[in-house]
């Protein structure tokens, strides 16, 4: 993990982000909200992904793929693009962001593997997103942040 944590202290961190939506596309191209959601529910975004992975094995299936197999990418702040004139500038904005790469793609790795492992020991979908989250909630602190699972973990 020190290669992760070495990789990710090396990028700027962003300032805000925007809420994520709750409705998903399916391949049918209508949108759907399978995700449990009421005005009165405050749970954390993770959780209510979670509650509606354990009454749909479809949207299980979807999530544990989605979740094991997507490359991480940074969030960023785009207040802080540099000039466009400012070479320099754009070469480090630029190397903050293939630094990122390199951790998430090791990460994605990590997070297949478990995926791999769990589906050849019968493990149900449902099992595998959630045992997918709780890696991703093990990542650094930084990681969380810069990949946007905190900023996501509250708006979903």
């Amino acid at each position: 993990m020190s290669s992760i944590t070495s990789a990710i202290n090396s990028v700027s961190l962003p300032n805000q982000a925007k809420a994520i939506s709750n409705n998903r596309i399916p391949a049918s191209g209508t949108p759907t909200n399978n995700i449990v959601n009421s005005s009165t529910d405050l749970s954390k975004g993770f959780d209510r992904l979670t509650a509606s992975v354990d009454i749909d094995p479809q949207f299980a299936k979807e999530m544990a793929e989605a979740f094991a197999f997507t490359p991480d990418k940074l969030l960023v702040n785009l207040n802080g693009v540099p000039p466009l004139n400012d070479v320099n500038a754009w070469q480090a904005w630029n190397n903050q962001s293939t630094e990122f790469d390199k951790a998430a793609e090791e990460v994605t790795s990590q997070r297949s593997d478990i995926f791999d492992t769990m589906k050849a020991n019968g493990s149900s979908d449902s099992d595998i997103f959630k045992a997918i989250l709780s890696f991703n909630k093990s990542l650094p602190t930084d990681y969380q942040i810069k990949s946007g699972f905190l900023k996501l973990d509250t708006y979903a």
